[in-house]
């Protein structure tokens, strides 16, 4: 399954993911995320980060909080 680096914010499986999030895809979903803008194929050299998942309502949150 690879690795897609995240380039802006999307919610997939649930969950809110932020830009320079690593995701771990099946094919068909890499290829879905990579074709609409969303995400990059991940690679060593990347500079994101495996940060934390937050779900919608934490985002929404943090944003409200600054």
């Amino acid at each position: 399954m690879p690795k897609l680096l995240m380039k802006k914010p999307h919610t997939h499986g649930g969950f809110l993911h932020a830009a320079g999030d690593v995701l771990q895809v099946d094919e068909a979903d890499a290829a879905w995320l990579i074709n609409h803008g969303v995400a990059d194929i991940h690679s060593a050299s990347s500079s994101g980060n495996n940060r934390k998942k937050k779900s919608p309502q934490e985002l929404k949150q943090e944003q409200q909080h600054g």
